[in-house]
């Protein structure tokens, strides 16, 4: 049953793309082709380094001459080795990237199937369901062009060397340790969110077992007895995540903080917990209702599973935290306080608005919702214990089936190979003498102007396929002073004027020979 579900999963998201024979990408021309440029770009790090021509992974060739532009957004690299291998057998970047996103979502359903196979005991068929909803929920695919949020299979890896720490099995005590602290580690180099989230509901965790006395008491006893481990393991991960931490450092220099109305709209209402999307097969309906309409920044806030799967999750979570006690009763009270904190209630009051300025990184933090991928962890051990408690096939089926039929997001997505022709145009257009360039075209028509990333990204595209780095730029963050810059689709006299001013304003600000940037202004 398992492969079955993991077919059915990976069909349901990416039929556009299995049905287009990988010419339609999912899902849009902005963040989907930002997050690829920036495995592309470590993937000629990998190059650089391999042929002895070493380039720097975090000065990507955007925001020129602004250093440390790799560190604006997420840097992939803790999941680029399986883009790498891609990369490897001539796949082309934006295929490579496709298969990439099949790969990483594979791996989420392999990982929850094991441990809940492996650590929890649940059967093959709950374990798969299990695997099923965390991998392929409604929210992963309804946030499908953010795709630094697909590879989370490194958390499940430390959740599980978490768990043998506790319970060795098959490693030691001290080797569930040591796996604990490098796949968290490798899942903040996969995805700061889902590894800094991670982090947030650990925290909660150990809350609540220090104010519980059971279980502070094993805690305690744990510590003492691995304490040299622990000291070792968790120096290793901090050493690993030390490069990043310094870059995002200086990046927040660069920019600025993030205030807090940036992450404001984004803390989730209580309703968006029951909110699907327009997209969803079944729920598109929802923002026809004026409770959803009210929602704020709504695409970042589908994090709804399904009315029956939430219920049947909730109920399997519930009744396995009262049979089983101890990790599962923390994992029930964790989740329900996580679930407090990030709530945004009636009258605009969050406590998340403390965490955003009392944590570490918790600035950084603008997409609050999707702290629900964390979230989804406890909701799969739940629905998958309310299967293991089924005895009957036909159940077990129906519980599957359903689940299956919520999940569904209707996906679509570009052509690819439109986009590769856009990029090539441009770089036919880039001058080798260049030191950089900007392009800003000029349309006869406001309405035949595409966005303003997709032309920020195609330039960044171009510079990759020319070498020659580009002052367009399209990120989580811009350099200060690049503002201006933004707005570049030209179409009179006085937007050409306003534009040109803007490059000179920016070539003075950073003393670059302003004849030597080719302005590119032709569509």
């Amino acid at each position: 049953m398992r492969w079955v579900l993991l077919a059915i999963g990976l069909l349901s998201a990416f039929h556009p793309t299995i049905f287009s024979a990988f010419r339609l990408m999912q899902a849009d021309l902005g963040d989907t082709r930002l997050n690829n440029f920036a495995l592309e770009h470590s993937y000629r790090w990998l190059l650089g380094w391999l042929s002895f021509h070493p380039i720097s992974l975090w000065d990507q060739p955007i925001f020129f001459p602004a250093a440390n532009t790799g560190a604006y957004t997420e840097i992939l690299l803790g999941s680029a080795p399986l883009y790498w291998l891609f990369r490897a057998v001539r796949f082309a970047p934006d295929t490579s990237f496709q298969l990439w996103m099949i790969a990483v979502l594979a791996l989420d359903f392999v990982a929850m199937t094991a441990f809940l196979r492996n650590c929890l005991g649940f059967g093959r068929n709950a374990s798969a369901v299990g695997g099923f909803l965390f991998a392929f929920a409604s929210p992963r695919l309804a946030q499908l062009g953010h795709q630094q949020l697909l590879p989370q299979f490194f958390t499940i890896f430390a959740l599980y060397g978490l768990f043998r720490a506790f319970q060795p099995r098959k490693m030691t005590a001290a080797q569930g340790i040591y796996v604990f602290f490098l796949c968290l580690a490798a899942q903040l180099w996969a995805s700061l969110y889902l590894g800094w989230f991670l982090c947030l509901g650990l925290l909660l965790m150990c809350v609540w077992t220090w104010c519980l006395r059971p279980y502070r008491e094993i805690l305690l006893d744990h510590v003492a007895r691995n304490r040299k481990t622990l000291v070792a393991s968790a120096m290793l991960s901090l050493a690993l995540l030390a490069p990043m931490a310094v870059h995002y450092a200086y990046a927040r220099r660069a920019t600025g903080a993030r205030p807090w109305w940036d992450a404001a709209r984004m803390v989730p209402p209580p309703q968006s917990w029951f909110y699907l999307g327009p997209q969803s097969w079944l729920y598109s309906w929802q923002p026809n209702l004026e409770l959803f309409r009210r929602i704020a920044t709504e695409h970042e806030q589908r994090l709804g599973i399904g009315w029956i799967t939430l219920t049947l999750a909730v109920v399997g979570l519930y009744l396995l935290q009262r049979t089983h006690g101890g990790w599962a009763r923390l994992t029930w009270l964790s989740t329900i306080a996580l679930l407090v904190l990030v709530t945004l209630y009636p009258g605009g009051f969050t406590p998340w608005k403390l965490f955003f300025h009392v944590l570490p990184g918790g600035n950084a933090i603008r997409g609050v919702a999707r702290v629900v991928f964390v979230v989804l962890i406890p909701l799969s051990f739940g629905l998958a214990y309310l299967i293991e408690t089924r005895s009957r096939w036909a159940t077990t089926l129906l519980i599957a089936a359903v689940c299956l039929v919520e999940q569904g997001q209707a996906v679509g997505g570009y052509d690819k190979i439109q986009a590769r022709s856009d990029v090539s145009a441009l770089a036919a257009r880039v001058g080798k003498d260049c030191i950089a360039f900007y392009y800003s075209p000029v349309f006869s028509d406001p309405r035949d102007a595409p966005p303003q990333f997709k032309l920020h990204m195609d330039a960044m595209w171009a510079a990759l396929e020319t070498g020659v780095p580009t002052i367009n730029g399209y990120s989580g963050k811009d350099p200060r002073g690049w503002w201006d810059l933004w707005d570049k689709r030209l179409f009179d006299d006085q937007s050409r004027a306003r534009m040109r001013d803007s490059l000179v304003r920016w070539s003075t600000l950073h003393h670059l020979d302003a004849a030597r940037v080719c302005w590119i202004d032709s569509p």
